[in-house]
Parts: C-alpha cells; structure tokens; sequence
C-alpha cells in the first residue's frame, strides 16, 4: 500500500547525483567539469556547497589516513610488500623505509616494472625537488635516459634532510637491492649524473667508488656564467666559445691537452688570471666530468630529469604545497602512470635512426671526395670536416696521435678540421656527441654497406630543385 515512488522531503543530494560525483571522483574530473556532467546528466539542480561537500567526501575516500609519524609507518607497512598477479607489475610498493621522527625520514617507493628498466642502462641520474608537501620533506626523483634521450623514472624517495650525504647513501643502497630483489642482476652503476651537490658526491665516493661522478653541463655553463663579472664584458664571448669547444672533447686525454692549453692562454693575461684560477680549482680539479668524452653514448645534462620535475609540479601538484595524505596519494597516482607509460614505450638501449637523418648522410656521402676517408684501425675512419680547407685526414690523425699544438687556436683549429667516426655509430663530431647519431656515422655505415637505407624512395627529394614550382603551361601545351 506504501507509494515507494514517492521520496521523503531531505536536504541530502539525490542519489542520482551522488553517483555522477562518485564517476567524476573517479575519472578525475574538476568542480566545474563534475558540475556540467550533472546539468547533462541530472534534470534538478544542486546547490554549490552541496557538491563541494560530496567532492570534498569522495576525494577523501581516496587518501590516506595519515596524520601522525605511526601513521605513516603503518602505512609503509601495509605496502612494503610486493603485490602478485598480472598487473601488479605497475603497483607501487615501499622497498625500503624508515620513519623515526618528522627530520629523520626515507621512504622509497617504486614499481616493479619501474625499477627492472634500471639494468639496461649503466649511467643513474639523480636530482631533488622541493615545496611539493606542507612538511616541507625534500623529493628525490632518479633514473635514466635510453639511446633517444628520454628519460625513464625508477622511483621517487622521500627525505627528511635537505640532500645530506647519507640520504643518497641509503638511495644508493637500496636502488641496488631492489633491482637485485625484483630482476635477480646485479646493478652495475658506471656513471652517476647529478648537479654539484657535496653530499652526493660524498655518497658516490663511499657507496659507489667504481663510478664516474659526473655533473650536468647545463648547471656547470650557469655557474660559470655567474662568474663572468671577474673579466671584463668585451672577452667574455670568446671566453664562453672557448669553454664550449672544450666541453665538445670526445675523449679524456682530448681533454686533458685543450684544457692546459686554455688555462696557459688565460693565465698569460692579466685580466684573466682570477677567473682562470677559479675554473681551474672548481671545474678541472673539484668537478671535472663535464665534458661530452667522460661518458660517450650518455646524456652530460640532467635536462631530462629537472623536465620530469617540472612536470610533477605543474600535472600533479599543480603547483601546490600538498597535505602529506593527499601527497601520498598523489605519488602513488604518479607512479602508475609513470610504470604503464614505461611498459607503453620500451626503453631503447640503440638511438633510433630518423629519416631526416638518412637524407643528410645521403646527400654527405653523396658530396664526399671518397679518398679523403682514411681507414686507421679496425671500424675507425677519419673524414675531412664540410669546412677544412688546410687539414688532410692523414695530417688530422697525425696531429690526433702526437698532440703537438702549443695554442690553444691551434688545438681548436685542428678539433673542428676532421671527424674520427668509428663504426657502427660513434663520431666525434657535436651533433653525435649529443644525440648519439649523425650524418657522418651513418654515411660511412652506408658507403661500407653496413647500413640499409630503410625507404630510398623518401630520398628521391634531393634530386629536387630548390624554390617554388614551376607555373603550370597552357592547356594542350607541349
């Protein structure tokens, strides 16, 4: 007898409306775009703090109930293990934590297939970001670039210290035994990148002495430049050229020569004996591994990495101070996505070979006196640069070999005169040195017959004319 059609007059959202905002909580939708899916979806309407309050609810579902330092330890905790079945490969667990007071913190958090990309690369970049939680708890982000440049996160650590040394002791520590616990490999660190920051040069000296420190050419070339008012305005450009040239040194005795060379030349001038000693303690003694020869086939900037960092901010923190819950959860979002996108696209251990690329190595061959390519040993080749007018390849290796210039113009003169290509993909020339492939390498690769153009009808272009097509003739014009 009771009208069940009939609802009892209440202040609560209908249900309707209550599931619309669970979905939009869901998908992640905004206030305004949850409320437009209600106007579309729902006849009546609802108030402003109403859905704020049901938003405020549901999103609060999803967040962690952490409010005191046990807290988050149970936390860790209940995540410490590793997850099993058929995507637990992209579930974030805590490998390794500990919580004893609000400044004495690590928590580090990955996923398996996040940190199992870590053994195809031998070089580890590392670099800290901050404001991203109220407690002011630093964020260390880590990983590697593959053979394209792009880089592929393993994890996120949170600190309770500003980047102390033994911060990035236990970073280390733990890196190696997750890879060893998820993947079974030893993890074999060869170079680890980072900026100029003591305590990590520190850790790397105690927890990874094999490797090379190296250190950014992005954040070395700023530091310096900071430094310029100690010479006078009209020699820093050839100052700044020169410092380029050097960084372009393809191996470390190439190094070693140009850099005696340039400090003799600026120690010989008075205006620049200050700023010549200051690069000599900071950038050949103290932090010395900036230059492109220190670690052939790896990126010399954490560009990469502070990019990474720079997009946490804006897609997920959206450049707020978040509650430590809401910072928790945000992580974990981030790292799921960061695991699938990583499962998506592959890291790439080989650079990949764009047509653009083959065109010009084409049209170089093509332009090339071929018995200017002078074989030395095994798949190494020297060919003249575009611009050399006075180096053969022959007096090239030569000068390569003996080392006997006594300026510093003429050590430049010489660099920029050939290029020292070694099969299948190596080149001393800049493009290669920054991104792992150039014209030169694949144009002797072709000329020796070690490399198939993979589509030859997409080089019919350069037998074109250059300019704006000719104008049509007149009709039945022959």
């Amino acid at each position: 007898e009771h009208d069940h059609a009939h609802r009892a007059a209440t202040t609560r959202a209908p249900s309707p409306v209550r599931e619309i905002v669970k979905n939009s909580v869901a998908a992640g939708l905004s206030c305004i775009q949850t409320r437009r899916a209600i106007e579309h979806q729902y006849q009546g309407g609802v108030s402003r703090s109403q859905l704020c309050s049901l938003l405020n609810y549901h999103r609060s579902l999803a967040v962690p109930d952490i409010h005191f330092v046990d807290d988050f330890r149970s936390w860790c905790h209940q995540h410490s293990a590793l997850a099993v079945g058929p995507t637990a490969i992209h579930e974030p667990f805590v490998a390794k934590f500990y919580i004893n007071s609000c400044n004495d913190i690590f928590v580090f958090i990955t996923t398996r297939k996040l940190i199992s990309t870590a053994p195809l690369s031998g070089m580890l970049q590392v670099d800290a970001t901050f404001k991203l939680n109220w407690n002011e708890l630093p964020v260390l982000v880590f990983g590697s670039s593959d053979g394209n440049r792009r880089f592929f996160p393993y994890g996120i650590a949170v600190i309770g210290t500003d980047e102390a040394a033994s911060s990035y002791i236990t970073l280390f520590q733990t890196v190696k035994e997750c890879v060893f616990n998820v993947t079974g490999l030893q993890y074999n660190v060869q170079y680890l990148m980072a900026d100029g920051g003591k305590g990590i040069t520190t850790a790397q000296q105690f927890e990874l002495p094999n490797c090379r420190r190296l250190m950014c050419w992005s954040h070395a070339i700023r530091k310096i430049r900071q430094h310029r008012k100690m010479i006078p305005v009209e020699k820093w450009r050839g100052i700044e050229r020169d410092i380029s040239t050097l960084q372009l040194s393809f191996n470390d005795n190439i190094f070693q020569k140009g850099s005696s060379l340039l400090l003799t030349k600026w120690k010989s001038d008075p205006e620049l004996f200050m700023f010549a000693n200051y690069f000599e303690q900071t950038w050949l003694l103290d932090l010395k591994f900036w230059y492109e020869g220190a670690a052939i086939g790896y990126p010399l900037t954490n560009n990469g990495l502070e990019s990474l960092n720079n997009r946490i901010k804006q897609q997920y923190t959206l450049r707020n101070k978040l509650p430590l819950p809401k910072f928790i959860s945000t992580m974990d979002t981030m790292l799921r996505e960061w695991s699938r996108k990583t499962a998506e696209d592959e890291f790439q251990t080989y650079p990949k070979i764009s047509v653009e690329i083959e065109k010009q190595a084409w049209k170089w061959l093509k332009d090339l006196n071929k018995n200017s390519i002078f074989h030395w040993h095994s798949y190494s080749y020297i060919v003249p640069s575009t611009s050399n007018k006075d180096y053969s390849s022959s007096l090239w290796l030569q000068e390569y070999a003996t080392f006997p210039w006594k300026k510093f113009e003429d050590f430049s003169k010489w660099f920029y005169a050939g290029r020292l290509v070694t099969l299948p993909m190596m080149c001393s020339c800049k493009t290669n040195l920054k991104t792992y492939v150039c014209k030169h390498a694949v144009g002797i690769s072709i000329h020796f017959g070690l490399y198939i153009i993979s589509d030859p009808n997409k080089l019919e272009s350069l037998g074109k004319r250059r300019g704006r097509p000719k104008k049509a003739g007149p009709a039945l014009f022959r």
